[in-house]
């Protein structure tokens, strides 16, 4: 009928300027994975670590640490067997991460600077080819997602290790800078957020 034709029409223009954070809503697709990670992911400030000292640790400029602490952090992942997608969105910047879950060394760029970021990642182990830990850490817990991040414009390296327990999704991230042996710890907690799809 000629509503139906003009409500098509109206919508139309609305979902060409539909915002990127508002598409990313969406629940990604999940075909192989197991663990349970694959889903719209919010995280939950009371049981979060403060990251503030993580962020310093990497080389993030005040400003920026401050309105990304601040910020909404949601995180959106899709799980392909060895294929990993995460989403990171905030107020401030939207960021997508592909990783190989098959300990293959992989390189991006520093958010900030752009210097190098090499990268590994594996399941339910630290990936072999990474920078070896300074002490004897316990090791992941089965089916974990364990990602290292070398940094190397600032010497530092970042261990995070990805889990899903009790409903909840909880990163851990284990940042050690070289030369200084100053070791950061923190743990940022998801609660699954679906409702939108």
């Amino acid at each position: 009928s000629l509503a139906v034709l003009r409500r098509q029409k109206r919508a139309a223009p609305r979902a060409a300027l539909e915002s990127p954070r508002r598409r990313a809503s969406s629940r990604p697709a999940a075909r192989d994975d197991p663990g349970g990670f694959s889903g719209r992911w919010v995280n939950d400030r009371q049981r979060s670590d403060h990251m503030g000292d993580q962020l310093l640790g990497i080389g993030i400029p005040w400003v920026i640490r401050e309105t990304l602490l601040r910020s909404s952090n949601v995180k959106l992942i899709s799980r392909d067997g060895l294929d990993w997608t995460e989403e990171s969105v905030t107020t401030l910047v939207s960021k997508v991460q592909r990783l190989r879950l098959d300990g293959v060394q992989q390189e991006d760029a520093h958010p900030i600077d752009g210097s190098k970021v090499r990268i590994w990642s594996a399941v339910g182990a630290r990936p072999p080819l990474a920078p070896a830990p300074d002490a004897a850490a316990d090791p992941p817990p089965p089916g974990a997602i364990v990602t290292v991040m070398e940094y190397v414009g600032y010497d530092a390296v970042s261990t995070i290790t990805r889990t899903v327990r009790g409903g909840a999704y909880v990163v851990r991230n284990d940042l050690l800078k070289r030369k200084t042996r100053e070791a950061v710890s923190t743990t940022s907690v998801f609660v699954r957020d679906d409702a939108c799809c």
